[in-house]
């Protein structure tokens, strides 16, 4: 999008003469992609390092752009750089708000990260993308993260392992899986090496004893987490240390400042909030502007170099002009199919290996060989058999009924028939789970197929078929 309203600014000229235009600037200089190794290449990652670190998130996106223009994605030496500065990109959108930007770098460092051996890049992808959905209340990153788990063998940074336990701790106590929580964050604690996400790690943990009533617990840790120099985590740790005091439960807050100096502190921290919140929209509206100051001074450049080409160009630019722009719109439409594939690949990729995951771990379970059996002897099940049924196999499979409802609209009943097939049920046996006919089962089940072939049109039919039911 922004893309092509920037298209839109460049004089009518330019377009015609951008051929003849490349041409001469390709005999002035050298051009082409750079490789990993080139001194430019690495003077732009220093940059951006030292950007980031003080405080620059403008400068430090622009030089992350500027590097992935420059390195050749064909080059495999490349591929980690590539995919590093695409999750830099990504974490600045997010710290700005921007979780479609944000959503999209990741997506890309994932796409680069799987290519690669250590795993690091790819974990802190998928860590970003989880993040991006689960800030706006939505569990649809869940099974991207999930697909972290078995990748931690093969990260190499100790610091990345601490960070994906401590998403983690977020993914498990959302999902409401609270011994996997406390065990993740424990993970997180003991591996960390860094002091501010250390405070964010007691902070996470105060949560969680809070959500199982250990109020005594909850206030240690958020006393530790209320330390912190950063004051989003400082705000929330008062905030916690202000609800138990009221809750006058905890021993410890009993012999604590009183509540009137909690709520005081904590309005003085969240105030900090509010102006850090500014101070961020004020950066993005810098790294905007600084895109665009960038953006004009090129088309300066542009334009002098096209008031030298004018005059022995003129009569053929009838002709560039249709060309061009017809070149324009088969690029765009190009960039648009290969956005679109690129992504549904990604989906049905994450889709078959949670398919596969949950009939592994549905098999593994009692009641699946409780309901063989009853199968066996041509019982119908009842309700409370259903029930019970229903929700093992939404338990096991865990993300399915996610991708289900929010990709085509399932009904709860779809996501029902679904699971039973990818379980391994046949329609005789869906039908007797159900208490329906099999030509039911069968209407059903062709429905749901044509959403998933219609879905993920124009991909792979041996890959569309593993999703298929």
């Amino acid at each position: 999008m922004e893309t092509d309203r920037a298209n839109t600014r460049i004089p009518v000229l330019w377009q015609c003469f951008f051929p003849v235009l490349c041409a001469l600037l390709c005999i002035a200089c050298q051009s082409g992609k750079q490789k990993e190794s080139d001194p430019e290449i690495q003077a732009l990652v220093r940059t951006g390092a030292i950007c980031k670190d003080k405080g620059r998130p403008d400068s430090s996106l622009l030089c992350s752009l500027t590097l992935l223009q420059k390195l050749d994605p064909q080059e495999e030496s490349n591929y980690g750089l590539i995919a590093n500065q695409h999750n830099n990109a990504g974490d600045i959108f997010y710290n700005a708000n921007m979780m479609e930007q944000a959503l999209e770098q990741y997506q890309q460092a994932i796409a680069y990260g799987r290519k690669l051996g250590v795993k690091d890049e790819e974990s802190r992808a998928r860590r970003g993308v989880w993040r991006c959905y689960a800030s706006q209340g939505s569990s649809a990153g869940d099974f991207v993260i999930a697909r972290a788990i078995p990748l931690i063998p093969d990260i190499s940074s100790r610091q990345e392992v601490a960070a994906l336990h401590n998403n983690l701790t977020g993914y498990y106590l959302f999902n409401n899986h609270l011994d996997k929580a406390f065990e993740a964050n424990s993970t997180a604690i003991r591996l960390c090496t860094d002091s501010i996400h250390q405070f964010q790690n007691y902070s996470v943990r105060s949560q969680l004893f809070i959500r199982t009533g250990q109020l005594d617990s909850a206030w240690v840790y958020a006393s530790l987490a209320s330390r912190s120099p950063d004051i989003y985590t400082r705000a929330t740790a008062l905030y916690r240390l202000s609800s138990i005091a009221e809750e006058n439960r905890c021993a410890k807050a009993n012999h604590s400042p009183d509540l009137a100096s909690l709520w005081k502190t904590y309005s003085q921290a969240i105030d900090s909030v509010y102006q850090a919140r500014e101070a961020d929209s004020l950066q993005s509206i810098l790294h905007r502007q600084q895109i665009s100051h960038v953006q004009k001074e090129v088309e300066k450049d542009k334009r002098i170099l096209i008031g030298i080409l004018v005059t022995l160009l003129v009569t053929s630019m009838p002709a560039f002009v249709l060309w061009k722009r017809w070149q324009n719109k088969k690029i765009r439409q190009e960039q648009n199919e290969q956005r679109d594939f690129i992504t549904k690949q990604f989906l049905l990729e994450e889709w078959t290996a949670a398919r596969k995951q949950g009939a592994e771990n549905f098999q593994r379970t009692s009641l699946s060989r409780e309901i063989a059996t009853a199968l066996k002897q041509n019982a119908t099940l009842n309700l409370q058999e259903r029930t019970r049924l229903k929700n093992e196999l939404i338990r096991n499979f865990n993300t399915i009924p996610h991708l289900l409802s929010n990709q085509l609209s399932a009904s709860e009943e779809d996501v029902f028939l679904y699971c039973l097939s990818a379980a391994g049920f046949g329609t005789k046996e869906c039908a007797a789970c159900r208490c329906v006919t099999e030509s039911a089962i069968r209407m059903q089940r062709k429905r749901l197929n044509d959403k998933i072939r219609k879905l993920f049109n124009g991909q792979d039919g041996k890959q569309i078929g593993k999703v298929l039911i």
